[in-house]
């Protein structure tokens, strides 16, 4: 396996591109790198790279380590970013009416301000997409006003 057969493969197993970097220093996750002839696996965070986990000169061994590593991890897919907790509630009860794994989350966002949020998680990013029918994450905000119109309309 190579660079290309790995990102192809991650995508196909419903990994969360933002959560690892293949070729490149990410700002917070796994990366795969190629420098000085070695193939390195490193986890970057905030920019600050961490120990390798990993070194080889085989491009191959590198992919099957670092596809093994990413595929260990939880894939959370961010599909809902709301202002009101009653549209994270039923954009999770739709889902999960869907038979998808659903997880939720809320985030002090201001010292007054909460947003709710929904994640789905691995492949079912894909029924999501096609269930949703919208970039995700759905949002309730200025940008996208009526969203529990939507929501009670798909639930319907």
């Amino acid at each position: 396996m190579n660079t290309t057969e790995l990102a192809r493969r991650l995508e196909a197993e419903g990994a969360n591109a933002a959560n690892y970097d293949i070729g490149r220093r990410g700002y917070n996750g796994f990366c795969l790198l190629h420098e000085g002839g070695q193939w390195q696996v490193l986890f970057s965070e905030r920019g600050q790279d961490q120990p390798p986990v990993f070194t080889s000169t085989d491009e191959a061994a590198a992919c099957e380590y670092y596809l093994d590593l990413i595929l260990t991890q939880p894939q959370y897919h961010p599909v809902g970013f709301f202002r009101s907790e009653k549209a994270a509630q039923e954009l999770q009860a739709y889902l999960e009416q869907q038979g998808l794994a659903v997880r939720t989350g809320s985030l002090l966002y201001t010292a007054t301000e909460y947003r709710y949020q929904v994640w789905v998680m691995g492949k079912d990013v894909f029924a999501a997409r096609r269930l949703l029918g919208h970039k995700l994450p759905l949002r309730d905000d200025e940008a996208q006003p009526g969203l529990l119109t939507q929501l009670r309309q798909w639930l319907s």
